[in-house]
């Protein structure tokens, strides 16, 4: 939420509860201010954040993230907006982590939803130079891997077709992409989720 909160007016006002929730030596009880909270958050972000459309010139970046229940994949450009450049959201997507995937290692996790972001803003980036944001850093290392088998070197093979560079955030400062990926439930469809 920390990346979208410049979105909502008074997002402070709105999230107090849900962060008093999160506050050192305070037993989490969800209780109906926080359900509150909560869904206006999430609907100020729906009218405020505004997706925008992809403009001819700008940067793309895609944020991703792997936990063991969910993948996710935030498509951002560096627009001129107002003379400026912002960084904007064009796309959200995630998907709940089926079978073997939920018992991947964080290194092949985060290759997973590398893989699930790259095939699902193809069509955006195309030959583009862009930079892929992750947390792992056995994914910066990949590109310059050698003696790769089985799966990691079928993955590797298929990032080569994208001209792109592997950029390292700690997973604090990507809470974008963490969030997606860690709020699937059991009741969400093994569909992909696309906003």
């Amino acid at each position: 939420m920390g990346f979208y909160r410049r979105f909502v007016k008074k997002f402070s006002n709105i999230a107090a509860p849900l962060v008093a929730l999160l506050a050192k030596n305070v037993d989490y009880k969800w209780e109906q201010q926080h359900q509150k909270a909560f869904e206006e958050l999430k609907e100020a972000l729906k009218q405020s954040t505004g997706l925008h459309l992809p403009a001819p010139q700008g940067k793309f970046r895609i944020y991703t993230d792997y936990s063991s229940s969910a993948v996710s994949a935030i498509l951002h450009q560096i627009q001129k907006i107002d003379g400026k450049e912002v960084e904007v959201p064009i796309a959200f997507s995630s998907r709940i982590c089926r079978g073997k995937e939920r018992t991947l290692g964080s290194a092949e996790g985060e290759l997973l939803a590398a893989i699930f972001a790259l095939t699902k803003y193809k069509q955006y980036v195309g030959q583009s130079q862009f930079d892929l944001v992750t947390d792992s850093r056995a994914l910066c290392a990949l590109k310059s891997a050698s003696n790769l088998a089985g799966k990691l070197a079928r993955w590797s093979f298929f990032l080569e077709e994208f001209r792109m560079n592997i950029v390292h955030k700690a997973g604090s400062t990507l809470q974008n992409a963490d969030g997606l990926s860690r709020c699937a439930t059991a009741g969400d469809s093994e569909a992909d989720k696309d906003i």
